[in-house]
Parts: C-alpha cells; sequence; structure tokens
C-alpha cells in the first residue's frame, strides 16, 4: 500500500482524542487483547532458534489472541524458516496466515537471557471493525447516518503513519472518507470533510479560530465539560455506554487554552474520579487526555474467558472457561490497578489478577495463582 499525502487542509477544526479503533493493546506474555498488536516473550537468544519452536509459541501464545480479540478470524499454522538467527541485534520473520493474507511475525532477542521477542509487525487491523467505527464517528461527528466499505482484503497489517481511505455512503456525505494509523496501539487520525459542518463546530469553532490567530483563548468550562463528555463515553461497548451516561465533567468556569495552556478537568462516575487533561495543539486541534482510562469488568471477564479458551483449544485441550471479575461495572484503570478475578476451566476456581503495568500503552496482563 503507497502511503497518501494526508491533506492538511482536513484537519482543521477538529475536536479528537487519539482515537483506538479496538479495545485494548496486546502485548507481552499472555495479555489481553486489542488492536491486535502483539508481542510474547519465550524461548532464548542465539544464531540458531529452532523455526518450529518459535511457530509453536506463535501458535499457542498469539493466535488466542487473535481469537479472543475478534471472533471471525480463525489464524491457520504459523510458518518460519526452519532456524533463525536472531544474534546480535538480527531479526528473524515469520508469517501467521489470518484472514487470507499472511501476517509478517518479526522475532527479536529478548532482554532477558534466553529469550527471544515476537510481534506482529505492523498494526493488524479486521476491516470489519473499522467499517463499523468509521460509521459511529461520522454519526457522532456530523449527526449523519452511513456506511462504510473498505474493501479488500478484510484483513490488514498497516505499517504506522500509513493512510487507508474508505468508501462511504450517507446522505450529504463525499464518496470517501480517510483515516492515519498514528502509532502500534491502533491509534488513528481521522481527516474531516472539508465542506461539511461538525456536530459541534458552533460550539468550539470560534475558540480554534482565536487559537490559530495567537489571540487569547478563555472557553466557558461549561462548553469545554461538554466536548469531554461526549468524548468519556465514546465507546463500541453498550454496556459500559449505558454505565456512563450518567457521569459528571466539572472544568474551571473559565478555561484558559491560550497557546499552550492545559486545562485540567474531573469525570467522575460511581467508581470514583477520573482527571483529564485539554488542550489545543499547534494545528488548532483540540486534545484530550485522561491519565486513568474506564472499563467494564463484565467485558474484561468474556475477553479474559475467551482468551484462555483459545489458549485451551491450541493446546489440543477445549474445554469451557469461565471468568468472574466481581460485579458488572464500570472501573478506574491506571499502571496501579488490579482486578483480583475468579478463573475456572473445569479443575476447580483459582485467582486471576489482571493487571495494567505498561498504563497508558493499555496492555493487560494476566496472572494465575498455582496450586499449592
Amino acid at each position: 500500500m503507497v502511503p497518501l499525502r494526508p491533506p492538511r487542509r482536513h484537519a482543521r477544526w477538529v475536536f479528537r482524542t487519539l482515537t483506538t479503533v479496538f479495545a485494548l493493546l496486546l502485548c507481552g506474555c499472555a495479555w489481553m487483547p486489542s488492536p491486535l498488536n502483539i508481542s510474547v516473550h519465550t524461548g532464548k537468544i542465539g544464531d540458531d532458534v529452532p523455526g518450529d519452536a518459535v511457530a509453536r509459541t506463535i501458535n499457542v501464545q498469539i493466535t488466542p489472541v487473535v481469537r479472543s480479540v475478534e471472533p471471525a478470524l480463525r489464524p491457520g499454522a504459523a510458518s518460519c524458516p526452519a532456524h533463525l538467527d536472531i544474534s546480535e541485534g538480527k531479526v528473524g520473520h515469520c508469517t501467521l496466515p489470518v484472514g487470507g493474507i499472511a501476517v509478517p511475525i518479526a522475532v527479536t532477542s529478548g532482554k532477558e537471557f534466553a529469550t527471544f521477542f515476537v510481534r506482529i509487525d505492523g498494526v493488524l487491523l479486521p476491516m470489519s471493525k473499522v467499517e463499523r467505527y468509521l460509521a459511529a464517528h461520522i454519526l457522532r461527528e456530523y449527526d449523519v447516518r452511513a456506511t462504510a466499505s473498505c474493501g479488500d482484503p478484510r484483513v490488514r497489517v498497516i505499517a504506522v503513519g500509513s493512510h487507508i481511505r474508505c468508501a462511504i455512503r450517507g446522505k450529504g456525505i463525499p464518496g470517501q472518507i480517510e483515516f492515519k494509523v498514528t502509532n502500534a496501539a491502533g491509534n488513528v487520525f481521522i481527516y474531516r470533510f472539508p465542506h461539511m459542518q461538525l456536530r459541534d463546530a458552533t460550539l468550539f469553532g470560534p475558540y480554534l479560530t482565536l487559537h490559530r490567530a495567537g489571540r487569547p483563548t478563555i472557553m466557558p468550562g461549561a462548553v469545554l465539560a461538554a466536548l469531554i463528555r461526549r468524548t468519556a463515553i465514546d465507546t463500541e461497548d453498550p454496556d459500559a455506554a449505558r454505565m456512563l451516561r450518567g457521569l459528571r465533567v466539572d472544568c474551571p468556569a473559565r478555561a484558559d487554552l491560550t497557546g499552550d495552556r492545559h486545562v485540567q478537568c474531573s469525570v467522575s462516575v460511581d467508581a470514583g474520579t477520573m482527571p483529564y487533561e485539554a488542550w489545543i495543539d499547534g494545528t488548532a486541534t483540540f486534545q484530550v487526555r485522561a491519565q486513568r482510562t474506564l472499563a467494564n469488568t463484565k467485558r474484561i471477564s468474556l475477553i479474559a474467558a475467551r482468551y484462555y479458551e483459545n489458549k485451551l483449544e491450541a493446546a489440543q485441550l477445549p474445554r469451557r472457561v469461565s471468568v468472574d471479575c466481581g460485579p458488572d461495572r464500570v472501573t478506574f484503570i491506571d499502571r496501579d490497578t488490579k482486578l483480583m478475578c475468579r478463573l475456572d476451566a473445569g479443575e476447580g476456581p483459582r485467582q486471576l489478577t489482571i493487571s495494567f503495568p505498561n498504563f497508558p500503552s493499555n496492555s493487560v496482563l494476566y496472572h494465575v495463582e498455582p496450586r499449592h
């Protein structure tokens, strides 16, 4: 795919956060899913790493995670050369067949002795999820119902910085929409339609004009709070969206966004309060960043159970798995969060600890207590 030159004029008058198309980034051994950017630590360092050992690692560790993120994806068996040389910074290469394409897998030496590092070489995007997300984005930003079609292949591995164009059908909508993959976590920047007015343009457009001109930019706190509230409830999970409808956003009465100044606000739900930071960047774009993030415990439980079911199936030990992380609720997530859950794979319950050590990268680590 040839990267397209971004139409910079389209990026004006935009309110956004970096938006992740999927739920949670995957990184590390026994990690929870998201934009299908996956890595696993295992194996040994050397100039003669057996390819079949690397392939088994991919099949047992990465394949179940891909399926837990998008059940419609049915990866085949990984393929590696008979021997891989990953000594002295060299990179080995394997492939994993997913959705009709050969997904490239990079193999490098791990940071610790006798380990190697396996990762998808790019950002793996199922187009079905991209299309649903683009349609939701257009409804949210322009208040227009539309359908998106990104064509074939239906699964793609995208390099960070690449641009994708998809066809769009909807009343008054131009024929295409373009977005850019901004980082390995699957965040995207969606370029606006140049001749369509954003739903909230009358709210924030004048302040962007002032900021672009280098003039003092003082926004009423209630306006900024309304924009943050809409961002906070931007979720594809209907259960989480339902629980977030009653959230409260508090900002200073006068939000000074002049130049590079940042404004601190807070979002409150039943689980507690989450700090939010807002500013206008050099491209006259509103930016919002949460210092913690929200997650739905029911959703976390279901994804964890699906991950372990797929992992057992890959090991030819298929069985039903249940994970219970407590009552269905919205909770806050940061690098210090640990969810104490119960995992049962048919041999009695065991304690499962879910933590988020690499926050804000959204990676999630599972740890099952051994039997004594």
